[in-house]
Order: structure tokens, then C-alpha cells, then sequence
């Protein structure tokens, strides 16, 4: 069983709870950045190719 220790010490740097303070930080401003990219009207195309 000396196999699972390491995955435990990982569940435990993980479930730190700075760790998911950061997680949801990170969250948060990547669901920003893509609702106001969504937002955008579409880009137009060039007139020249109509």
C-alpha cells in the first residue's frame, strides 16, 4: 500500500483550502472573460468578398 500515500498527499495539497480559493478565483474571472467575449457583436466580413 506504499502506492497510495502519494495520491493522498495529493488530495490533501488539493483540497487545501487556499488552493480552492484560488480555483474559484480563477473560475470566476475566466466566466468574465467569456461572457464579455460573448457579448461581441460578430465580426464582420470584408466587403470585397460579398
Amino acid at each position: 500500500m506504499d502506492f497510495l500515500q502519494p495520491v493522498l498527499n495529493g488530495f490533501t495539497v488539493v483540497l487545501d483550502p487556499t488552493n480552492l480559493l484560488y480555483c474559484l478565483i480563477g473560475v470566476v474571472i475566466g466566466m468574465l472573460i467569456g461572457v464579455l467575449r460573448g457579448l461581441a457583436p460578430p465580426p464582420r466580413s470584408p466587403s470585397c468578398c460579398r
